[in-house]
């Protein structure tokens, strides 16, 4: 004997079918969600590994969430960088209080550029520059090496210096060589001019008799000194004024 289900059986049995239909579409939505979901996560860790700078995310606590590649592979930058670890200086309980402007970074959101220097393994020295912000609820680093750079810059210091240092000896080189000119031109030359001038004016003096062609080519001669003596005096001043002896 079978018995027909009505009323209020019915209404039910729609209900339930209705609720599990909507069941269905909701774990077939949440299914598509965690495969684009994962899917993004593929992607952000496929472009994240290859850039060259280390980045790496940290929770409110400062605990690792995520590292790419460049970090995880460095052992100079955290050898136990595990995800949910601390970063190594609340490991080590940060004696320097290198964490307090990572907490003002959460705190207020304002990112920072800083700089920081860590030994490889094989003990020489890295230099980067570490930029921090507020990701999420928790915070950004990227690491962006700067050695070669600083290196460079440091180099292109050390040879400008150099070329100052070398222009300076060169031109105190030139200073002594104009002084040197200037004194042999004074002390010889303009000795030697002098004299001769001196005797041709006693030349001039003795011989009063002589014809007037004579007397007219001594005249020249005392004047093409006289013009020589000026030159050598005013070669002298160009090459060392005396208010600078």
């Amino acid at each position: 004997m079978s018995t027909e289900r009505t009323g209020p059986d019915r209404r039910s049995d729609h209900r339930g079918a209705a609720s599990g239909e909507e069941l269905a579409r909701l774990e077939a939505e949440n299914a598509a969600l965690s495969a684009a979901l994962g899917e993004a996560e593929l992607l952000f860790a496929s472009f994240m590994d290859q850039i060259p700078d280390r980045c790496v995310l940290l929770d409110e606590e400062l605990r690792y969430r995520y590292l790419n590649r460049a970090a995880a592979a460095a052992p100079s930058f955290d050898p136990q960088a595990r995800i949910g670890e601390p970063i190594r200086t609340l490991r080590e309980g940060d004696p320097r209080g290198l964490l307090e402007p990572y907490r003002a970074v959460l705190a207020s959101g304002e990112s920072f550029v800083t700089s920081a220097a860590v030994r490889d393994e094989e003990g020489a020295e890295r230099r980067f520059t570490v930029r921090a912000f507020k990701a999420g609820s928790g915070l950004g680093l990227v690491w962006t090496e700067v050695t070669e750079s600083r290196r460079s810059e440091e180099r292109l210091s050390a040879i400008e210096a150099e070329l100052g240092a070398l222009a300076q000896h060169i031109l105190e080189v030139r200073e002594e060589e104009r002084k040197a000119v200037a004194r042999e031109l004074h002390d010889e030359l303009g000795q030697a001019l002098t004299a001769i001038e001196l005797e041709l004016r006693a030349m001039a003096r003795v011989h009063k008799d002589v014809g007037e062609a004579q007397r007219n080519r001594l005249a020249e001669l005392l004047c093409m000194t006289s013009q020589a003596i000026r030159s050598v005096q005013r070669l002298c001043s160009e090459l060392r004024p005396a208010v600078l002896d």
